[in-house]
């Protein structure tokens, strides 16, 4: 009793065609989940974005408040006469 059938050389092209869509189709899942890290990653990304704006915006404006305030912010600004070192 055989327990398995000899290699069939005659059809061994059917073979490497299975092998090949096997493969094929283990590439084409990894790169469906390659896809889906990125586009998650994309969205932390895009998350990530949205917090830093607001937080600069909220910056942005609370240093201008500042300034306008007169309060230990105001060294920045240059005393009267003086050019600021970004005017050049």
């Amino acid at each position: 009793m055989m327990m398995f059938a000899p290699l069939d050389f005659a059809h061994g092209h059917t073979r490497a065609d299975r092998h090949r869509a096997a493969r094929l189709a283990m590439l084409r899942g990894c790169v469906l989940k390659r896809i889906s890290k990125v586009d998650h990653a994309t969205d932390e990304v895009e998350q990530t974005a949205a917090v830093l704006e607001a937080a600069h915006d909220w910056a942005l404006e609370a240093f201008r408040v500042a300034m306008c305030s007169g309060s230990s912010a105001a060294f920045l600004m240059p005393a009267r006469g003086e050019r600021s070192p970004s005017s050049g």
